[in-house]
């Protein structure tokens, strides 16, 4: 995780390929990618198991998703985060977590966004 880590803000999103908010949420997310596109980098982290592996690339390259896709198989970094259900999105600043949310609503996508971009300018 501490490479993923490694920029000054980063947007993490926690998903799964059967979860239909979750595809809702990084789809409202490449929508606005004029926003954050080499601003905020967004880490997108797949919770499915690993008979999922070929979905997560498929749907992905079928979205045409411009994040980085990390795959947490075993849930071991799920469960290292104390996490209980997805789609769950946190924002990193340095290594501290500064933001969270579980579940997604239309617009949600544009607040975390704007959160990440106003902490970048601090």
């Amino acid at each position: 995780m501490k490479d993923v880590l490694k920029d000054d803000v980063v947007i993490v999103s926690f998903w799964a390929t059967w979860c239909k908010p979750c595809q809702s949420e990084l789809d409202a997310l490449y929508d606005i990618e004029e926003m954050w596109k080499d601003k905020v980098r967004i880490v997108t982290i797949s919770t499915d198991d690993s008979r999922a592996t070929a979905k997560v690339r498929s749907l992905v390259k079928g979205k045409r998703w411009p994040y980085e896709v990390l795959l947490d198989q075993n849930k071991v970094l799920f469960k290292a985060l104390n996490l209980t259900s997805i789609p769950f999105v946190m924002i990193i600043k340095n290594g501290e977590t500064i933001y969270t949310h579980t579940g997604y609503t239309p617009g949600n996508e544009r607040l975390v966004v704007q959160e990440a971009l106003n902490l970048l300018e601090k």
